[in-house]
């Protein structure tokens, strides 16, 4: 199975955010939100945290969703792994 860069890697200083890679390989692969919490067994709403940059998803569900949509997602951008938890 291929998996697609989100972004172009050279330019990291321009990495979208974590939702905005989730958003775009989620549109690209023709699902809607409801179809990506299906797939990854979350909630509707985590999925909206998530694509909204309210929240950055744990390794597992990362994973999860780099398998489902078929892509790689980099945590290079604004939100990185040091911001796991829910933003206040």
């Amino acid at each position: 199975m291929h998996k697609e860069r989100v972004y172009n890697p050279g330019l990291e200083a321009n990495v979208p955010s974590v939702g905005k890679q989730i958003a775009e390989a989620r549109l690209r692969k023709g699902y809607s939100q409801t179809d990506l919490a299906r797939l990854i067994q979350v909630s509707l709403y985590n999925v909206e945290c998530i694509e909204n940059d309210k929240a950055v998803p744990v390794r597992g569900l990362l994973i999860k969703i780099q398998k489902v949509l078929e892509c790689e997602i980099v945590m290079d951008g604004p939100f990185s792994p040091t911001d796991l938890a829910m933003k206040h």
